[in-house]
């Protein structure tokens, strides 16, 4: 997935399809997100549950695992602790 992933990144600039398809992407895999952690969400205070989701989203993206891997080289397992980190923190009441 990663290459076409870059690939379709690197010319999104000029594709008014492929930015909407990343658009559309990017907003299912949010929603997937939110179901996934909607038991841990739903124990936050209703003020903390938007950021959440915000960091949430960030944390578990494609590019955050680019960056962790490819420009950081952080090996899987350093990569997947850290994110699990991330994830656990954005969850903490």
């Amino acid at each position: 997935v990663a290459p076409v992933r870059r690939s379709a990144l690197a010319v999104m600039h000029a594709s008014p399809e492929i930015r909407s398809q990343q658009t559309k992407l990017a907003a299912r895999l949010r929603r997937q997100v939110t179901r996934t952690f909607e038991p841990e969400i739903s124990t936050l205070e209703r003020s903390t549950k938007a950021e959440a989701i915000e960091l949430l989203d960030l944390h578990t993206s494609w590019d955050t695992w680019e960056r962790l891997g490819r420009w950081q080289r952080l090996l899987v397992t350093r990569s997947k602790h850290l994110v699990a980190t991330l994830v656990s923190n954005a969850l903490a009441p």
